[in-house]
């Protein structure tokens, strides 16, 4: 179960999106894998994409933190863009690099043995060899796996808008903030086991899924999906193509069969009006750098993205009706219960 970040309030929210979209412009580079069939020389999108998803397979069954799969996969993602591996290497780096992931988050009494580990998995690797790899991956990184992945920048996203809107979830009786965020963590992983997403940014990733899920049972999505757009620094053009991404990703039958995707989710088509809040309810201190507030989505929303980015409002509705069909793709395609769901391990 994801654990949201309590006890800190919106001021350290924002120094904490800060330092990490800090991070994220010195480290991050798009990850372009070879599409070709070519299978023996050059590591290609098809089996980078198997192995993220077999060690998401992997997570669920030692019970991991989803947090470990996520630098697991960040940290593979970022060594095979700097090394050029063999295909007949690839499952020794993604072992090796998911080890070092659960040894630097997890407790060190559940972090089984490198034996164990390979055994459980059906890892085809020696110990020896994982050791090996262990320490090139370390050598490369110069023993520092921090990183900044687009988990992180969910959970910011996430807590900010708990925090303004602690009536976010009034419609969803039976889901709690926790579970409702372990959810959406579980569609990001997901989404990261698909090579197309990697060429979006981390913060906008995470953007994309959480606007994507909030067009589905809340009125307002649109404004509060701006607004965190605009403190991220985010382009409308890249989170639109990537709310596209994410809905093809999303409504792809090979996904549905991941064990990574332990919960559903759809609209909730019977939320109370009272759900329906106003994004200008929100912490003035937070928003003190826009100057007039976005009104209710619904009443006035052409005027609030102009006042929002100080554009022409015909620009802006291609933007409404870009994000729109993204999330009308999804909610036509799935044929789960109408309520928000979540399976809890």
């Amino acid at each position: 179960m994801m654990k949201l970040l309590s006890g800190i309030d919106a001021q350290q929210l924002l120094r904490m999106l800060g330092d990490a979209l800090e991070k994220e412009a010195v480290a991050w580079q798009p990850h372009l894998y070879n599409v070709k069939d070519d299978k023996r020389e050059e590591i290609g999108a098809e089996q980078r994409d198997g192995v993220v998803s077999w060690l998401a397979r992997v997570n669920h069954q030692f019970n991991f933190n989803l947090e470990t799969l996520a630098l697991g996969t960040a940290l593979l993602d970022k060594f095979l863009l700097s090394v050029k591996a063999r295909p007949k290497y690839l499952q020794c780096i993604g072992i090796a690099c998911f080890y070092l992931a659960a040894k630097t988050l997890e407790e060190d009494d559940v972090v089984p043995g490198t034996q164990e580990l390979l055994e459980k998995s059906h890892c085809e690797r020696s110990v020896s060899e994982v050791l090996r790899m262990e320490r090139v991956v370390l050598d490369k990184f110069n023993w520092d796996l921090r990183m900044t992945t687009p988990l992180d920048f969910l959970n910011i996203f996430y807590a900010l808008l708990l925090y303004n809107v602690p009536a976010l979830l009034d419609g969803c009786t039976t889901l709690t903030p926790e579970q409702h965020l372990h959810l959406l963590s579980c569609k990001l992983q997901l989404c990261l086991a698909r090579h197309p997403v990697l060429t979006f940014r981390p913060s906008t990733l995470a953007l994309a899924v959480l606007s994507l899920e909030l067009e589905m049972f809340r009125p307002d999505w649109l404004s509060i999906t701006l607004i965190l757009q605009r403190m991220a620094h985010i382009s409308s053009d890249s989170l639109i193509h990537c709310r596209e991404t994410i809905a093809h990703v999303m409504t792809s039958a090979n996904h549905r069969q991941m064990p990574v995707a332990m919960v559903t989710t759809t609209a909730v088509t019977n939320a109370p009006k009272s759900a329906k809040r106003k994004v200008d309810d929100m912490d003035d201190d937070v928003y003190d750098s826009i100057k007039r507030k976005v009104d209710d989505a619904d009443d006035d929303i052409y005027d609030g993205i102009k006042r929002l980015y100080s554009e022409d409002v015909t620009d802006q509705v291609v933007t409404v009706v870009a994000m729109t069909k993204c999330g009308s793709r999804i909610r036509q395609d799935t044929s789960a219960p109408t309520h928000l769901q979540a399976v809890v391990n």
